[in-house]
């Protein structure tokens, strides 16, 4: 799927964006992530169509990477979140890519991203539908479980290595930071 066609996607479903343009992939993912992983980042360009979230800090982003046949879709990310859409079939691509934006937008979407800030790596995120009311461990039951997970307070092991650990804790309207260490 080409920029052009998600442009005329997100125009048809009255969604307004912007377009950011990065040297490479290593400057987009030092962009979308605190700690990236750049060792299979690609050199080529790329561009990105930002959907501004309410939340002021982490926003829809759709990755285009230039290619010598166009600037081909990526991928989806909410904040550091990716969807990994690249495995999805060209004729589902558009109607996923609105659902899942229509979804952040709704405020469905909620996203926990964790960081070590000592060690300064990624230890992980996590992505909860809000509307799911059931016993899944993605929908608000496991929301409120990890809520409380980064609620306590660091382990006495935790403590002892002085580890100091960052939650980005977000939807489309809300962001809160919480460091514990």
């Amino acid at each position: 799927m080409t920029i052009e066609t998600v442009k005329e996607l997100l125009n048809s479903n009255n969604i307004s964006f912007d377009i950011c343009h990065y040297s490479g992939e290593a400057d987009f993912y030092r962009h979308i992530c605190l700690f990236p992983y750049l060792k299979n980042a690609k050199p080529c360009k790329v561009t990105t169509i930002v959907i501004r979230s309410k939340n002021g800090h982490k926003d829809i982003e759709l990755q285009f990477n230039e290619t010598k046949g166009g600037t081909i879709f990526v991928d989806l990310y909410f904040g550091g979140y990716s969807y990994e859409l690249f495995d999805c079939q060209d004729e589902y691509l558009s109607d996923e890519i609105i659902r899942e934006i229509d979804g952040i937008r709704e405020g469905r979407v909620t996203v926990i991203e964790v960081y070590n800030l000592k060690k300064c790596r990624w230890i992980g995120d996590f992505v909860f539908d809000r509307n799911d009311m059931d016993d899944s461990i993605f929908g608000e039951a496991g929301f409120e479980k990890a809520m409380k997970k980064v609620q306590k307070p660091l382990s006495f092991f935790k403590k002892l290595f002085h580890a100091k650990i960052q939650y980005d804790i977000y939807d489309f309207e809300r962001y809160q930071c919480i460091i514990k260490g």
